[in-house]
């Protein structure tokens, strides 16, 4: 797998699927594209989403980010009908499509919150450092901070722009 900064992702294979339509007994077949990834030197996950999961994604990245998006824009996949959508040359092209697809939007800075948790990421993954931080900072008290600002008040209490 190749890294991608401080991820490594790819998406190394597809399986067809099949899913009862409208709790009957025919089946309807699709393609879940695997994506394999982790965090440089942590445990790797697997995630798995179909061509509508990018889809929608790509649609909400272009309404959010037309900027980012717009490289993609021309060579983003077509909805195909059922039969095509099968053939094996068309999933490849898609898996090879989507593979660099994600690995350009993990270099995004800052990375979109829609592709984390369309991957999964945990944002905040839990560390020693952090762990020791948050034992440290859980000392502090109003005195430790300069106000800024007061936001807002009401019944219960304050809300206040500070600064460490």
């Amino acid at each position: 797998m190749e890294a991608t900064g401080e991820f490594y992702l790819s998406v190394p294979y597809t399986e067809t699927r099949s899913e009862a339509v409208l709790q009957q007994q025919v089946s309807k077949p699709f393609t879940v594209f695997v994506i394999k990834m982790g965090r440089v030197g942590d445990k790797e996950w697997q995630v798995d989403r179909r061509f509508n999961d990018f889809l929608t994604l790509h649609k909400t990245l272009k309404e959010k980010f037309p900027m980012v998006v717009q490289v993609f824009a021309a060579t983003f996949p077509k909805k195909k009908m059922l039969l095509k959508t099968l053939d094996p040359r068309t999933i490849e092209e898609r898996r090879a499509f989507f593979e660099t697809y994600l690995r350009a939007l993990l270099e995004l800075s800052p990375r979109p919150g829609d592709v984390n948790a369309f991957l999964k990421i945990d944002v905040n993954p839990p560390t020693e450092s952090r762990k020791k931080k948050s034992a440290e900072s859980a000392g502090l008290e109003l005195d430790d901070f300069e106000v800024l600002e007061t936001l807002g008040s009401g019944a219960f209490g304050k809300v206040l722009l500070v600064r460490l």
